[in-house]
């Protein structure tokens, strides 16, 4: 009887206890922000991420930590990364410089980290953070729900 007892109390704080957070990595020096943001591809500036192929960043700090990568992979939908560096934290070195052949390249001072088009940390080991992967939805043919 004891032991059922102890058998059930050990599974019922096993289920109470995991964490419902979609496979999401718990990165201190990543703020944790809430991001549900319309992007609106009728506008100009936007215009050519209605084509496959095509790519964008966009620094706002407001809506996200320092901006997005954004991608149009075609029907397979969109690609949305965070720019900010997942590994540092948020500052002057947390944005990259620029895309070099299929990397981001961020550099800090003498240090330069690069992450391929999938968000991985070249090189990286176990305790690397791959960039923050944002989801994407088409809500119609103009509108592209962000959000995290």
């Amino acid at each position: 009887m004891r032991i059922d007892l102890l058998v059930l109390l050990t599974i019922f704080f096993g289920i109470v206890s995991c964490d419902s957070d979609e496979g999401r990595q718990r990165n201190d020096f990543l703020p944790s922000k809430q991001v549900n943001f319309i992007l609106r591809l009728d506008l100009p500036q936007f215009g050519d991420l209605n084509f496959a192929g095509n790519d964008e960043f966009i620094i706002d700090p407001v809506n996200f930590i320092q901006g997005i990568y954004i991608k149009n992979n075609g029907p397979s939908g969109f690609t949305v990364f965070e720019l900010a560096e997942p590994n540092h934290p948020v500052g002057i070195c947390s944005v990259p410089d620029k895309i070099e052949g299929l990397d981001f390249v961020y550099k800090c001072g003498e240090e330069e980290t690069r992450y391929d088009l999938n968000g991985i940390k070249r090189g990286a080991t176990s305790n690397d953070f791959t960039l923050r992967r944002y989801r994407a939805e088409r809500i119609n043919q103009n509108q592209l729900r962000i959000s995290f």
